[in-house]
Formats: structure tokens, C-alpha cells, sequence
């Protein structure tokens, strides 16, 4: 897992993210580095326990869906005030099902998994950025929808 894990953050541009327009300027391309780090450290890092397949190409799948499931969910909780276990349930099968992990993903320990991850990430970055937790929550938005996006754009070029 380390292997696939090292290979996807490798491929991430962080001096491209300030022209990005996803970027918010309030942060600094260093605090970009912290959430990435921290994603990484929380999330990405654990996402092989839950996961039933030991191919390489679900496990790279599965690093995008979770950034935009990370996204969706926190972008709910900035927008109703409050985590909707509900909404993350349909939100985690439209992903898993748009990437055939669906029959692979523990999807209750998955979603679980990556809701703590990312209370831990905005712990982590309110604590050494001395944010608030919706500034903190911003960042990780933020942070995700780039990556994934650069990683897409990456994956089209090589396509192509």
C-alpha cells in the first residue's frame, strides 16, 4: 500500500495549485502541504483496511473517490451545520459504484473510517495553523478537489 500510496502523492503539482481555480488565497501554498500531509497521514494512508481487493489499481481508485467523498461530506457539514450520516451513506455508493469498488469497499467501516480521518485532519491543522474549524474544513476542500483534479488531468494525458 505505501507503494501505490507514494506513487499517487508523487504525482501531485503543489506549485501548480496557487494558479488553480479551486485555490483559495487566503492559505498559503505551505498550508496546502500541511492538509496534503494530513489527508495522507489520516486517510489515505489506512484506506487498505477497508478495502477487500489487494489489486493495485483499486487501491489507486479508491485514493480519489475518498477525497471526493472527504469533500461532499465536509462541504455538507460547512453547509447544514451538522454531519448527515444519511447523505454520506448515498453519497459513498454513487462514488463506489462510479469506480466498481462498490463489492470491494467494507462501506460502513469506510465511511466511518474516513469521517474520524478527517476529524483528526482538521484537529491536526487547527493546531499548528491555528485555524477555526470551518477555515480548517475549507482548506481540506479545497485541498481535495485540486488534487483529485490534477490527478484526472494527469490520468487523461497519459491516456492520450
Amino acid at each position: 500500500m505505501n507503494d501505490v500510496v507514494n506513487q499517487y502523492f508523487s504525482k501531485i503539482k503543489l506549485k501548480d495549485f496557487e494558479h488553480h481555480e479551486m485555490f483559495i488565497s487566503f492559505f498559503s501554498p505551505e498550508e496546502y502541504q500541511l492538509a496534503i500531509n494530513s489527508i495522507k497521514e489520516w486517510i489515505i494512508e489506512g484506506l487498505d483496511n477497508h478495502i477487500s481487493s489487494e489489486s493495485s489499481e483499486d487501491l489507486i481508485n479508491l485514493i480519489p473517490s475518498s477525497f471526493i467523498f472527504s469533500a461532499w461530506i465536509l462541504t455538507r457539514i460547512l453547509k447544514s451545520g451538522q454531519n448527515d450520516p444519511s447523505f454520506n451513506q448515498r453519497q459513498v455508493k454513487l462514488i463506489l459504484k462510479s469506480t466498481k469498488l462498490i463489492d470491494k469497499v467494507f462501506l460502513k467501516s469506510y465511511s466511518e473510517f474516513i469521517f474520524t480521518g478527517l476529524g483528526m485532519c482538521i484537529t491536526q491543522i487547527n493546531k499548528q495553523l491555528n485555524l477555526t474549524n470551518d477555515q480548517s474544513c475549507r482548506l481540506i476542500i479545497s485541498t481535495c478537489l485540486i488534487v483529485t483534479e490534477q490527478i484526472i488531468e494527469q490520468e487523461r494525458s497519459y491516456a492520450a
